[in-house]
């Protein structure tokens, strides 16, 4: 597995957490999204990743009474 390169906006997404606001990561296929969750979430107690590239996420999110 490769070591992970630490990027300056991981500082700045742990920083905004718990605000009370959604973080939305997008970008470009392969530009180290998965990867940046996957670092950020060592130091998480608690997360809820949803891919909406799966269709079961999709169909999560568009349900109204979340």
């Amino acid at each position: 597995m490769p070591t992970f390169i630490p990027r300056q906006i991981t500082d700045n997404i742990l920083s905004r957490l718990h605000s009370g606001k959604a973080i939305i990561i997008f970008g470009p296929r392969q530009s180290g999204k998965t990867t940046l969750l996957n670092n950020l979430s060592k130091h998480l107690d608690k997360i809820l990743y949803l891919n909406c590239d799966d269709a079961q996420d999709r169909q999560a999110l568009e349900n109204q009474s979340l």
